[in-house]
């Protein structure tokens, strides 16, 4: 995998806010955090991920090897990206869609609401209130869907959108006015959710 590679510092970065073209990696010079373009959204809006691992716990890299596996990024095979988090301000189950609230802790994402469905990614444990909760944005593979989806396993290539029970994803989005239909990901096999978080569209 080759991506294009661009450097500048934080305040650099979160000044001018780009557009990342898809597959882009922006790095911050100073802080050693990068981001990955996807096409659509600005530089404050993408996750941060970071080259300096040694502030995650083995439990989350023991998590990581379980779930997602590892990636190719920065040219550098193989390459671990860890999963960003934010303290729960509610109880978080595995694989429930997330969103930070506006004191930005993370709570279970329902689509009543554009704030409430801006989905950041799904947990990758449980959390319970006021600890970390860790999630992401890439993929998750699970035994068991069941708290999710209401069925241990994903149907391969099914489309997975956010539901309107609290923290579940549904295959057959809202069509009730008010509510938020948002694409959170695609299942690429009985356990494995790619996950591909679309832009929110209020009915």
């Amino acid at each position: 995998m080759n991506r294009t590679k661009i450097y500048d510092t934080s305040v650099l970065w979160a000044s001018s806010n780009p557009v990342l073209a898809n597959g882009v990696v922006g790095i911050e010079s100073d802080t050693q955090k990068f981001k990955l373009g996807d096409g659509i959204h600005n530089w404050n809006d993408l996750l941060y991920f970071s080259l300096n691992s040694s502030s995650h716990s083995s439990q989350v890299q023991s998590d990581w090897n379980a779930t997602s596996g590892v990636a190719e990024i920065l040219n550098k095979p193989y390459l671990p990206i860890f999963n960003p988090f934010a303290q729960a301000g509610f109880n978080i189950s595995v694989g429930q869609p997330v969103y930070l609230d506006n004191s930005g802790y993370a709570q279970p994402a329902i689509n009543t609401s554009l704030f409430s469905s801006k989905v950041i990614g799904l947990a990758i444990s449980d959390a319970n209130i006021g600890f970390p909760c860790y999630y992401t944005n890439i993929s998750l593979s699970l035994s068991d869907w069941t708290n999710v989806i209401g069925t241990t396993n994903l149907s391969i290539n099914q489309k997975y959108y956010l539901d309107s029970t609290v923290g579940q994803l549904t295959t057959n989005p809202t069509i009730t006015i008010g509510q938020v239909v948002i694409l959170v990901g695609e299942a690429i096999s009985t356990t494995e959710l790619q996950i591909n978080i679309g832009l929110q569209i209020l009915l």
